[in-house]
C-alpha cells in the first residue's frame, strides 16, 4: 500500500487538467488492485504446493510397502512429480537429508514419457482423467502409492487424490486401489481423510 498512497498523493498535488487527472487516478487504483490480486494468486498457489509437499512426505509414513519395494536396503526411497515443478522444488527442501522407510529420498521431477518405474510414490498433477489413466497404467501392478490432484482421480486408480474443500487442501483415499498396489494405509491417515472408504477403480 505505500506505493499506492505516494502515487494518490502525487495526484491530489498536481493542479493540472481535473478530467485527466481523474482518468489517471482509476487506471492507476485499476493497476495497483491488479496487482495486488495477482500477488495474493501467487502466494496462494505457493502456499498450495507447499501443503500438498509436506503432505506427500507424510504420506509415506502412514503406508507400508511390501518387501519387494525396494530392491536392496541402499535404494532410495523415490517420489516422481508429474506437471507440478513447484511441489517438486517445495519437496526437494523438505526431504534434503531425510529418509522414508529406512531409505534416502530421492525426488525426480518427470518429463511427459519419462516414466520410471522404481518409483514408490507418483504423483500427477495437471492432466484430464484420461491421460491420468495412461500415465498409471505402468504402475497398475506396481507397489507404487499413487496420488493425484485431478478430478476423479479415485476412479482413474490413484490411492489418494487431493481436493479443496472450503478452499482447504484436503484428500480422500480408496483402501481397494492401494490393496490393488500391495500398500497397507494407516487406520490413523483414514480417520482423517476426506473420504476413506474402499473406492473403486475398474
Amino acid at each position: 500500500m505505500p506505493r499506492l498512497s505516494l502515487f494518490l498523493g502525487c495526484l491530489l498535488q498536481w493542479r493540472g487538467n481535473v478530467p485527466v487527472l481523474r482518468r489517471m487516478a482509476i487506471a492507476g487504483l485499476l493497476f495497483f488492485a491488479a496487482a495486488q490480486s495477482g500477488a495474493a494468486d501467487n502466494d496462494s498457489r505457493a502456499l498450495e504446493a507447499q501443503i500438498k509437499a509436506a503432505y506427500l512426505y507424510k504420506f509415506a509414513g502412514y503406508v507400508e510397502w511390501p518387501p519387494n519395494a525396494f530392491v536392496d536396503a541402499t535404494m532410495p526411497f523415490t517420489i516422481g512429480i508429474v506437471g507440478a515443478g513447484d511441489i517438486a522444488t517445495e519437496l526437494n527442501k523438505l526431504t534434503s537429508g531425510r529418509s522414508l522407510s529406512d531409505h534416502p529420498v530421492e525426488v525426480r521431477l518427470l518429463k511427459a514419457g519419462e516414466l520410471p518405474r522404481s518409483v514408490q510414490l507418483i504423483f500427477v498433477s495437471g492432466a484430464d482423467t484420461p491421460q491420468l489413466r495412461r500415465t498409471l497404467e505402468p504402475y497398475k501392478a506396481l507397489p507404487t502409492l499413487t496420488v493425484s490432484d485431478i478430478p476423479g482421480g479415485i476412479d482413474a486408480g490413484c490411492v489418494i487424490n487431493f481436493m479443496l474443500v472450503d478452499n482447504r487442501v484436503r484428500f480422500e483415499i480408496s483402501v481397494r486401489n492401494a490393496e490393488r498396489h500391495g500398500l497397507k494405509i494407516s487406520s490413523r491417515l483414514l480417520a482423517v481423510a476426506q473420504r476413506g472408504n474402499p473406492g473403486a477403480s475398474e
